[in-house]
């Protein structure tokens, strides 16, 4: 298909401007017009303790500390120069890790959820390496490797990735340099989990590697974050009328956001607004429930994106509504819901590819972020790979898989009131952002929030 030269917003390496008019939008949304569908010992490591615990000797095998100091990492991948096609295939392949991480909800009480597929990414390419066997294959089977190196390394250029180990273990080069991913890299030696440097550290990476169970056994922990912020420019905050998956009215907190375009599809309602050099964007189904929805989700998506790209100065003008306060939105895993289990399995582990054997793995994930307030919104989590040995391993030397679901919530009835409006300012939605080349940094859904139920109307009937 020919790209029309109108819908070229912003080529990768242009220089970066503030969009004024709405349809002018820096973001490289012309090449996205080709578009396709636990437990162990609390025994804090000595020498003693680490050496029973050695993994068997691998030829090349190097400490964390040697390996940051030596020529073997990689650089970052060059990302800024993509090509057409590689653009369309950065949109296609965020969209899709976003929509089959986000499950749609089947009604009832569930939890709202956000998905952030940079850390998809990140999270199967630095675990592939270390596996071995059947394991390997697992994970090959729910996380495809990928077809274009240039585009996985777009896809993960903005984590921040922190590699915490006790010194002394020794990890092959090969998983070493997997590590080193395509974004910010950092990489922390120490002499123990209780070095004070580490223990009385209170950042999101050494908070989230404490609560994967550390003890003498744990190798290495790997931590990645990411976060966004997009800024409004103005915006106006003000109680709205709110329609979830239970169908019924709810007072709101809500921002009121100008400047956005309005697209109708067949059976959806979209409304994208220009934030810097990227798009925020929500996407309402006409079905109250999202599971008959969920299968046009891709293509609704990409309608959205071309429309907007290519005709965005006729559509008509209209807020883009939010709902403002913290989110409570369900986190990703990349783990067992992802039918991953070989892995997390204390004893059928195999993970030689990380230090010759003996490993399993313990993953903790942070409280993913969904802030919305009057001045913007930010969005962010973050995970922790603990990679711990074992001696039940069937690969070591000479259980039950571990994972934290979180805690279910309930919140209390509220009383009903009348409606300030006649009609929802808001109705169960998907939230989409995405950065100047089309790739998809974060995706939620939205149908359950927490406010004072309503009404739109009383009918008073005579005593």
């Amino acid at each position: 298909m020919t790209r029309p030269a109108s819908t070229q917003l912003l080529r990768p390496g242009a220089s970066r401007r503030v969009a004024r008019s709405r349809a002018s939008t820096a973001i490289a949304l012309s090449a996205l017009l080709v578009l396709g569908a636990c437990g162990g010992s609390d025994d804090e490591p000595t020498a003693s303790n680490r050496a029973v615990a050695s993994a068997p000797p691998v030829e090349g095998a190097m400490t964390l500390a040697e390996f940051a100091q030596s020529t073997h990492q990689p650089g970052s991948a060059s990302t800024g120069q993509l090509t057409p096609a590689e653009l369309d295939a950065l949109f296609i392949r965020s969209r899709d890790a976003a929509v089959a991480g986000v499950s749609a909800p089947d009604g009832g009480w569930h939890y709202d959820r956000l998905y952030l597929p940079a850390l998809e990414v990140s999270f199967a390419s630095t675990l592939a390496p270390a596996a071995r066997g059947e394991t390997l294959a697992e994970i090959q089977r729910q996380h495809p490797g990928p077809t274009n190196a240039a585009v996985e390394a777009a896809m993960t250029e903005s984590v921040r990735r922190t590699v915490i180990a006790v010194d002394g273990w020794r990890f092959t080069p090969e998983f070493l340099a997997a590590t080193r991913g395509s974004g910010s890299w950092s990489a922390q030696v120490l002499s123990g989990w209780n070095d004070p440097r580490f223990a009385q550290a209170g950042n999101v990476a050494h908070t989230l590697a404490k609560r994967t169970d550390l003890t003498a056994m744990t190798r290495l922990v790997v931590v990645d974050e990411v976060q966004w912020t997009y800024p409004w420019t103005q915006a106006q905050v003000r109680d709205g009328v709110f329609e979830g998956a239970i169908g019924y009215p709810q007072i709101v907190p809500m921002v009121f956001v100008p400047g956005a375009r309005r697209i109708r599809g067949m059976d959806f309602v979209a409304h994208v607004l220009p934030v810097g050099d990227g798009l925020v964007m929500t996407l309402q189904p006409n079905a109250r429930n999202f599971s008959n929805f969920r299968p046009r989700l891709p293509s609704a998506l990409s309608e959205t994106v071309r429309a907007y790209a290519t005709s965005a100065a006729s559509l008509p003008v209209a807020d883009l509504v939010l709902p403002t306060g913290r989110q409570r939105v369900w986190g990703q895993s990349h783990g067992q819901e992802r039918g991953l289990t070989l892995a997390f399995d204390e004893v059928k582990a195999d993970l030689r590819g990380l230090d010759g054997g003996g490993t399993y793995l313990i993953t903790q994930y942070a409280a993913e972020q969904l802030d919305i307030t009057a001045r913007g919104m930010v969005v962010g989590g973050g995970y922790a790979m603990a990679f711990k040995g074992s001696v039940r391993n069937r690969y070591y030397d000479g259980g039950p898989t571990y994972y934290e679901t979180g805690e279910v919530m309930y919140f209390p009835y509220s009383s009903v009131v009348l409606c300030p409006s006649t009609e929802p300012d808001l109705k169960s939605f998907y939230l989409a952002t995405m950065d100047r080349r089309g790739q998809m940094q974060a995706f939620a859904y939205i149908t359950d929030l927490e406010g004072a139920d309503c009404v739109y109307s009383v009918t008073w009937q005579p005593g």
